[in-house]
């Protein structure tokens, strides 16, 4: 089985704009999209890994602390690796879905950290 990556890292923020802004000057990320609200969600790469900043003060975010939200695996058969993380003691989350931006799932880790994986990979 080919190794899998790492090529998403999602982060919750009260502030995207200024999380954004500090992720663009200080290590010279740049914006690949974001979404036309305020405070909304903000895409950044450094060309090989995308950092979302997500808000956490939205209904759907219910609350999520700042820092970590989950981390986002690229692999080569999203349900093989999903079925074997499970059988690793990581706990159900969202099976991939076939259409949508990214045809992710998610499962969480024996921690319950969440991880999402997906064989279309995230816009770097």
């Amino acid at each position: 089985m080919k190794s899998s990556r790492i090529k998403h890292i999602a982060m919750m923020t009260s502030d995207t704009n200024k999380l954004a802004n500090f992720y663009k000057s200080a290590f010279g990320m740049r914006e690949i999209r974001r979404s036309d609200r305020p405070n909304s969600s903000i895409y950044l790469s450094d060309g090989y890994i995308n950092l979302a900043i997500l808000p956490n003060n939205v209904p759907e975010s219910q609350g999520a602390p700042p820092g970590l939200h989950h981390i986002g695996f690229e692999v080569e058969d999203a349900d093989a690796a999903s079925a074997l993380a499970l059988e690793m003691g990581a706990s159900a989350g969202r099976t991939a879905v076939a259409a949508g931006r990214y045809s992710e799932g998610y499962v969480r880790d024996p921690e319950g950290q969440r991880l999402d994986i997906s064989a279309g990979g995230w816009e770097v």
